[in-house]
């Protein structure tokens, strides 16, 4: 059986990595074969040599999507939680993992992730202090081809994680 991926993407604090670890979860209750990638997770090991310039990121995104592909051909449920910034960045994803993905624009509003940030990152970004910050000194381009989008500004985590595996039910039974 072929498997899925499943790909959260929007602005940094935005809920990507929250309603991922939800929907993984709720998989793995199912008891659907899931693994998840995460943008930080991934910057800890195999990505620990790239920055953050768009070159950087767009190498971030296309290793991680070759590693999605690779277990979704395996028969995993691959749950992913990427930035990924640019159309360019996300056609390249589709690209790679072509019929076998869902994307997910996690909606949140700027001023959402921005309240939300608890590690300071946007104020240092607009003091000039941090460079390549998405949405603010790096572009986030608003996508144009999405499967699926979440407001976690507006729905609680449940109501989210709820309106994802409604959406994804149907992959299920693939």
């Amino acid at each position: 059986m072929e498997g899925k991926v499943i790909w959260f993407f929007g602005r940094p604090c935005a809920g990507k990595t929250s309603l991922a670890n939800s929907v993984k979860n709720e998989l793995l209750a199912q008891g659907v074969k899931t693994i998840s990638f995460d943008g930080d997770e991934l910057r800890k090991g195999i990505n620990k040599d790239l920055g953050f310039s768009i070159a950087d990121r767009q190498e971030n995104i296309r290793r991680a999507a070759e590693l999605a592909a690779l277990f979704a051909r395996k028969g995993y449920r691959v749950v992913c939680s990427f930035v990924t910034p640019t159309e360019a960045i996300r056609e390249m994803v589709h690209q790679i993992i072509g019929h076998a993905l869902t994307m997910v624009f996690v909606s949140t509003p700027l001023e959402v992730c921005m309240a939300r940030d608890t590690k300071g990152h946007y104020k240092k970004a607009q003091a000039g202090e941090l460079a390549n910050f998405t949405g603010i000194t790096s572009p986030f381009e608003e996508p144009r081809n999405m499967a699926l989008a979440i407001d976690c500004g507006m729905l609680s985590l449940e109501e989210a994680t709820q309106g994802c595996m409604e959406h994804l039910l149907k992959d299920l039974r693939d």
